[in-house]
């Protein structure tokens, strides 16, 4: 079948041959399943989950994982699985299923450039050997029957991996092509035999099987060949191979983590398992790949998987696969932005990776999943394979560990790493005692400060010898660690722990441990100094420092996240993703601080996500007492500590009632979730920015109104309003250091708040006995949360990533129907926070349901809308009635009103007709307190005409208004917080719709003299 020309037409024409289920059978080597109607593959050929994954559309044309979130076509299928991209993705499907793809590129006739002129020759070779390969059955035979008569190859792979045959003719072909002799020979594919000079022929003999292979950037890099026969192995010339090429499939540098392996058949097998993650060394491994994956490996995470060799060499030199291994983690080990680990040592003794996958197929693509997540780290490795003879003599496995230098690369293991290690190492005989002695000796910082020590003659006290010892701590710690300036605080980063440099006990535990240094040596105190020093001119500098960091991909929003595991791993979550990653040398080279009072997390890619929300639901969300609406929002409020850095503004919490209410408890329990512990009330004003950097939830207990003193109002406004709080640097008189507040702050209280900013800034939620479960036991609640805590938090982020990262768009139509249905919503500052917490609160309704009440509520709405307005109704009503009862300017106003009532009822009978303007029966009254005329009329109601109401008002300036404010104050004894007018009218501007909800309406009405006059106004309820 031929193609159409048109560049979508091309892609619609190959989906229509390509049956999905048939591609994916074929890839992956799953087989299609059906319950009814429905076609679908168990386990996912993505991910390996069971039940996740099923086609639909039209003719089941699609796909979609509901695990791992992968869907699409199959163009998407062979991108997202076989990790193409699009082109390669077109290719690979059109040839698999047939279609000839028209050239697109220039027609014959155009001139080709120069530069490409080679690269167009190699490309022409490609082609020319493919063509032979198809018509040599025989070859084909051999690539694609199943072992031990061939080497059991998918054609897709051999198309894939444009795997040709040659004859012996290609310069003919080429040379029919338009390309003359010289350039064929200057390509290295037509050379001068050695054994008759003069006589030329093609550098590949008829019969071998070519594989050809391309940089990255998709330019034929290499060939190299195998010989069906075994006589023949020779790759092409190093000096015709294009600069840059290192291995073989190079571009599967890419992904995070990257399989290491020989030769060009183990290299097809991963391909044929739908693994396109592989590096192939294409025969002996050498210093040049070996330096090239050290560079390229930062974030990374590099499994050796070569041969399983078992034959020793004659001069007693180790199999080779165990060579390439050694050199390989040998160089990684002293690469902290790099992961090392051995896959290798789970085959049997003499396998490769090309035996172990073709001896089962279909199970490979699970087994390469088993093997990858059993991948050891090499020291287990050294041990496992060990010679049996060598394992069974105590001094000659001491002598082996000495000779492959096993105690030094011990101890460029982190602690957890290490301990794995000594384990096995006890089971041949050794102490840990005897392990770390010899770790010790090997340790490379101590030999070089006992050596410098050795050379001034054993005297330490010149400062040559002082500044040689720190240059060697400085060198030893950079080389395998990170130091860095984070605020006022200097640190190193160091098997995944950080140290903050300076006089601590970590840090002097460190130095005894590494350098056999005693902090009260003279030494010491000079090499501290100079680690300062050179930590502040040349450490890295991260503005941000927390536990939470949000960067961004091709994907959308990535959030790395430290919830301190055992061994300070970070959590990256993105869409549909959630992975564990290193600390500091991840692909975005992220280094998070770790909470100092979380408890450990283990993260649990398999938790049973409906189990563990069902229990989340029991434990925290029906166990608060307060109103069945706002449990979501307290529930959602508390999550979103997971998303903080995509907004800016976030709400302080207010949990308030009285005693007994519950309030504390419900904190306990949020406190319990993030943390692992409670928490409640361990903050001080002191020590609130400096956790606030580094915790997820803040919770203040007992704030009343009378504990809100400038500096705790200054730091709950910057928690609200995501400011970051700005001091001196330690040690200097201009320097400045910024603390970024990533956290949530919660305050229980019986108190309402007074501040009319703490108010617009906070959810309140009232706490009351009536809503408490009958049958809550808060001790036993608390040690069922906190036993299925990891499987709660796993779950969430599992959510975050599929539902709510997603689904972030979403927030505008949110926003709009907040601005739109709820004009007056008192709270607006944080409307764009409020859509996140929607997000989270829709989420979690596919796990927790709306109660019956509010379902009946909800009608045909939809239920994350119901839940929207019955907060934002809540927190109206409650920041009414709080404003109106704390709001200054309203009080003295609502005071001039009462003593203006007072006298009226007094001088009724002095009242005067005047001309209104609003009603009828219009009067004024001179009130001497304020010195104005005050008019009363009646207005009557448009909706009842036989219901009547009083309307007041008087006119003045602002300056007027503050003369009455003040006399008013001096009468009554009460504060007036103004000094001038113009203060006054600022807050009055500010206060407007607060005035306006209590029935007052300002008005300006005319200017006199410069001066604006405003009219105020207020009604009464009115009577029949």
């Amino acid at each position: 079948m031929q193609a159409s020309s048109n560049t979508n037409a091309v892609f619609q024409d190959v989906k229509r041959a390509a049956d999905l289920a048939d591609y994916i059978e074929q890839a992956s080597g799953a087989k299609r399943k059906k319950s009814g109607a429905t076609v679908f593959f168990n386990p996912a050929p993505c991910c390996n989950h069971n039940d996740c994954f099923s086609l639909f559309g039209d003719d089941d044309s699609a796909y979609k994982c509901f695990s791992c979130g992968a869907g699409g076509d199959v163009f998407t299928y062979a991108e997202q699985v076989q990790g193409l991209d699009k082109g390669e993705a077109l290719r690979e499907v059109a040839a698999w299923a047939g279609v000839t793809l028209p050239d697109m590129k220039k027609s014959a006739n155009d001139t080709p450039q120069p530069e490409n002129r080679s690269q167009r020759l190699l490309e022409a070779v490609i082609v020319y050997y493919q063509s032979v390969l198809a018509n040599r059955a025989d070859v084909m035979q051999w690539l694609t029957a199943e072992k031990p008569d061939g080497r059991g190859h998918k054609i897709t792979t051999l198309k894939t991996m444009e795997v040709g045959c040659s004859d012996g003719m290609l310069v003919e072909a080429l040379r029919a092509q338009g390309f003359d002799l010289d350039e064929v020979k200057a390509s290295g594919l037509y050379v001068e035999s050695r054994k008759n000079p003069g006589e030329w022929r093609d550098f590949f003999v008829p019969g071998l099987v070519i594989f050809p292979h391309r940089l990255p950037s998709g330019e034929v890099a290499h060939f190299t060949l195998k010989d069906p026969k075994k006589k023949m192995d020779y790759q092409f010339r190093a000096e015709h191979r294009l600069d840059g090429f290192v291995f073989g499939n190079q571009k599967a540098i890419r992904a995070e983590t990257v399989i290491c392996i020989e030769g060009e058949n183990d290299l097809a097998s991963f391909f044929d398992a739908g693994f396109k993650n592989t590096l192939a060394s294409l025969g002996q491994l050498s210093d040049k790949q070996v330096a090239w994956l050290d560079a390229q490996g930062s974030g990374k995470t590099i499994i050796t998987w070569f041969d399983y060799d078992t034959k020793w060499g004659d001069n007693g030199q180790p199999p080779a696969g165990w060579k390439y291994t050694r050199r390989v983690y040998q160089r990684l080990l002293r690469n902290t932005r790099c992961k090392v680990l051995v896959a290798s040592g789970l085959m049997d003794p003499g396998e490769d990776p090309d035996d172990w996958i073709q001896k089962d197929i279909e199970s490979a693509p699970h087994r390469i999943q088993a093997a990858v997540k059993k991948a050891m780290n090499p020291l287990l490795w050294e041990l496992r394979v060990m010679p049996a003879d060598v394992r069974s003599d105590a001094d000659a496995c001491l002598r082996y560990l000495n000779e492959i230098e096993f105690f030094e690369y011990l101890s460029l293991l982190d602690e957890l790493q290490r301990d794995a290690v000594i384990v096995e190492m006890q089971k041949l005989g050794f102490s840990r005692d005897a392990v770390m002695s010899g770790v010790k000796e090997s340790y490379g910082l101590k030999d070089t400060l006992d050596d410098l020590l050795e050379s001034f003659n054993g005297s330490g006290k010149s400062d040559s010898y002082k500044r040689l010892c720190s240059t060697a701590v400085w060198d030893y710690f950079r080389q395998r660690g990170r130091f860095f300036v984070s605020g006022d605080r200097l640190c190193l980063f160091y098997q995944h722990t950080i140290y903050t440099i300076g006089d601590n006990v970590p840090w002097k535990a460190l130095m005894h441990r590494e350098a056999g240094l005693n902090i009260k040596q003279e030494v010491s105190g000079f090499i501290l100094e100079e680690l300062k020093a050179l930590t502040y001119s040349r450490g890295d500098k991260l503005s941000e420092f927390g536990w939470i960091s949000l960067l961004s991909d091709e994907t959308g929003p990535v959030l790395y996240l430290n919830l301190k595991d055992a061994a300070n791993r970070i959590l990256k979550v993105s869409c549909n993703s959630v992975d564990i990653a290193e600390n500091g040398t991840n692909p975005h080279n992220v280094l998070l601080a770790e909470s100092s009072q979380m408890k450990s997390f283990r993260y649990d890619p398999d938790v049973n996500i409906a189990q563990a929300m069902h229990s989340m639901k029991a434990m925290v969300l029906d166990s608060m007492a307060c109103d069945p609406s706002q449990r979501y929002l307290l529930m959602a409020w508390a999550l979103s500590a997971f998303l903080m850095p995509l907004t800016s503004a976030k709400a302080l919490m207010k949990l308030e009632g009285g005693s007994g209410s519950g309030k504390t408890s419900a904190a306990e329990v949020l406190s319990l979730l993030l943390y692992g512990e409670n928490m409640v009330g361990r903050s001080s004003t002191a020590s609130d920015y400096s956790m606030a950097a580094t915790e997820p939830l803040i919770i203040k207990d007992n704030l009343e109104t009378d504990d809100l003193n400038r500096n705790a109002l200054n730091f709950l406004l910057l928690a609200a309003t995501g400011a970051t709080n700005i001091k001196r640097e330690q040690g200097t008189q201009s320097g400045v250091v910024t603390e970024k507040i990533n956290c949530l702050v919660a305050i229980t209280a019986i108190e309402p708040f007074s501040k009319p900013e703490l108010i617009n800034r906070a959810f309140i939620v009232d706490f009351h006995k009536k809503y408490q479960r009958i049958d809550f036991v808060k001790d036993d609640n608390a040690r069922e949360l906190l036993a299925r805590r990891d499987d709660m938090l796993s779950a969430w982020l599992l959510l975050l990533s599929e539902k709510v990262l997603p689904s972030l768009g979403d927030r505008g139509k949110i926003i709009q129907y907040i601005r739109e249905h709820h004009k007056d919503f008192s709270k607006d500052r944080v409307s764009e926070y409020l859509a996140l917490l929607v997000l989270i609160a829709r989420a979690l309704m596919r796990y927790m349901p709306l109660s019956n009440e509010l379902k009946l509520e909800a009608g045909d709405r939809e239920p994350e809308y119901v839940l929207l307005d019955a907060w934002i109704k809540y927190q109206n009503e409650h920041s009414r009635a709080i404003e109106q009862g704390t709001n200054a300017v309203l009080q003295l106003i609502d005071g001039l009103k009462r003593v203006f009532l007072i006298e009226y009822t007094r001088k009724d009978a002095e009242a005067v007709a005047a001309a209104g303007l609003f009603g009828i029966n219009q009067v004024r009254i001179w009130c001497e307190l304020m010195g104005v005329w005050i008019w009363r009329e009646e207005v009557i109601d448009e909706a009842n005409v036989n219901k009547r109401r009083q309307t007041f008002y008087f006119e003045g300036s602002t300056q007027d208004l503050l003369s009455m404010l003040l006399r008013y104050g001096r009468e009554f004894g009460v504060k007036v917080p103004f000094s001038n007018a113009r203060q006054l009218g600022v807050r009055i501007a500010n206060e407007m719709e607060t005035l306006k909800r209590a029935g007052w309406w300002p008005s300006q009405v005319k200017v006199v003299n410069g001066n604006r006059i405003s009219r105020w106004r207020w009604t009464d309820g009115g009577e029949e």
